[in-house]
């Protein structure tokens, strides 16, 4: 059996321990099964940012954002000449749009004098926004209960406003909050009526948690600053000319201090997401190419090591096949034991960036698969040409081998 062997094996007694090289390769194989499927948990929740619903559609919108020392009127008229621009579906307003860069939002102080637990409680400082009648249906994000704004709603001196979900469940858990009031403003301030629960939806990101919102009537609580909010049959930038001209038109001091559009603001909010794919997916495409040439390597050199021994049992009647199959099961040990390592840490890996994903779940079972079929895929290519090579050795060559 010793003569089988051959000179460069290992002797009984020592047959448990390896070669640093062959641990060097399942750390490797380890270390690129959690690039991989980090990076395959990355670009599946960053493809989620580009499909998965956001609380609101994803439209072509025109967002031509202005402020200026203007009363409701003048705005009026814009509404009403963007609306007659050709292409135009409809048109909205509000001060902001979600996802404008509002520098974290805008808030308002808002109290419960009905709720007994916060009748004696400092106001809350909760986010809103000003809006027109059709700014949801026009942004697509549903009213759950109740109803939306109408036109009684936008006259001076109308205290009806709308709360999101999330509202909802934090200050009436158990209750129907529509017909509940909340004052807004100054202690002395007027008792504003929720009409309705409209869809949790981002505010100032894609993928942030939801917190209390509330929605205003535009024409009812007037403010200077607006964003005109253009939906569109085609390509919605190419109404970024025509809609600054009927700003001039308007006034000639109509200076729109941003024009966008709604879909590049929501590219832009998931940037992140995408470049944080990019660069464990890249780190990943390393870490495999790394690997597959440290196994390619590793593999030529226990062929090269092993050519008597090899030649010894061609010449004793063992078939290609035969020798194929010794190879490759030691480059599946190396590949199985690499990835009993790499799956816990890859477990670890996305467990700690959970916060991160969108839409995902940190342990996705189809980006783990994909790694694992990806990564034996490539080791089985890494072992099989020099295994395939250990098939070609002469036997009486071999034999010849001091």
């Amino acid at each position: 059996v010793a003569a089988l062997k051959g000179e460069v094996a290992f002797a009984p007694a020592r047959r448990w321990r390896w070669p640093l090289r062959n641990w060097l390769v399942v750390a490797q194989v380890g270390i690129s099964l959690t690039l991989l499927a980090c990076a395959g948990v990355l670009v599946h929740s960053f493809m989620n940012t580009r499909q998965n619903d956001l609380g609101f559609d994803r439209k072509q919108l025109l967002l031509v954002w202005v402020a200026a020392d203007a009363k409701p009127a003048l705005y009026r008229d814009v509404v009403s000449r963007f609306e007659g621009l050709p292409g135009v579906r409809r048109v909205a307003a509000a001060v902001r749009a979600p996802l404008s860069l509002s520098s974290n939002g805008m808030a308002r102080l808002v109290m419960f004098p009905n709720l007994p637990e916060y009748a004696n409680a400092p106001p809350f400082e909760i986010k809103y926004n000003s809006v027109t009648a059709n700014f949801l249906s026009t942004m697509g994000t549903p009213i759950l209960r109740g109803r939306g704004f109408e036109a009684r709603d936008e006259t001076a001196g109308a205290t009806s406003v709308l709360i999101n979900e999330c509202m909802a469940q934090r200050f009436w858990p158990r209750e129907d909050p529509i017909g509940k009031t909340v004052r807004i403003g100054r202690p002395q301030g007027k008792l504003h009526t929720v009409i309705g629960v409209a869809k949790n939806a981002p505010i100032n990101e894609v993928g942030e948690i939801p917190e209390p919102y509330l929605y205003m009537a535009y024409w009812a609580n007037f403010e200077q600053e607006a964003t005109f909010m253009i939906e569109t049959t085609g390509d919605a930038i190419t109404l970024a000319q025509p809609a600054r001209h009927v700003l001039k038109t308007v006034n000639s001091r109509l200076e729109p201090l941003t024009i966008t559009t709604q879909n590049d603001l929501i590219r832009y909010s998931a940037q992140t997401y995408q470049m944080t794919a990019e660069l464990v997916g890249a780190l990943g495409l390393l870490g495999l190419i790394l690997t597959a040439v440290g196994l390619y390597g590793v593999v030529s050199y226990g062929v090269s090591q092993r050519t008597r021994e090899l030649g010894i049992r061609m010449a004793l009647g063992a078939e290609r096949g035969d020798t194929l199959r010794l190879v490759l099961r030691e480059v599946a040990m190396l590949g199985l034991i690499g990835m009993a390592i790499g799956v816990p840490l890859a477990l670890w890996a996305t467990r700690m960036f959970s916060t991160m994903l969108f839409g995902v779940s940190p342990w996705d079972v189809p980006a783990f698969a994909g790694a694992v079929l990806v990564l034996a895929a490539v080791l089985f290519a890494a072992g099989f040409f020099p295994a395939r090579r250990a098939t070609g050795i002469d036997p009486g060559s071999a034999l010849r081998i001091v």
